[in-house]
């Protein structure tokens, strides 16, 4: 069963990892950038009410910088390019940018909505991310 608490959980995860990037820094970086869809209700929540501003304020991140896509990928694009450091998505524009070569990492998941389905939404973020 999906909860906001699981999803919560994992979009926290998923940034933690993004920021330390598996080995020690000696700063934190200035910002921390997520892209999303209006569609990943559970992040439009986490946003309003300051969630992740606040978990990551307590590793010494003083800004998240939120940017909206309309679909996944150009959100994909982003990643690749360093506009955005992690990102929150469906299951199909990851598989085609996987399939032609982009070099992504599927830092969570969280399981599909729909009963019987066998889908879930990845939380992204590219390897060459500076955080």
């Amino acid at each position: 069963m999906i909860t906001r608490r699981s999803t919560l959980l994992a979009l926290t995860v998923g940034a933690t990892l993004a920021l330390s990037g598996g080995a020690p820094r000696a700063e934190a970086p200035e910002s921390f950038r997520v892209g999303y869809q209006k569609s990943a209700s559970v992040l439009v929540v986490a946003r309003q009410q300051g969630l992740l501003e606040k978990r990551l304020a307590a590793l010494g991140v003083p800004r998240v910088e939120w940017v909206e896509f309309q679909f996944g990928p150009p959100l994909l694009e982003a990643l690749g390019a360093g506009a955005v450091d992690i990102g929150f998505l469906g299951d199909t524009a990851p598989i085609f940018a996987q399939a032609a070569g982009a070099n992504l990492v599927y830092a969570a998941r969280t399981p599909s909505v729909f009963s019987g389905a066998s889908s879930s939404q990845p939380i992204q973020s590219s390897p060459a991310s500076p955080i």
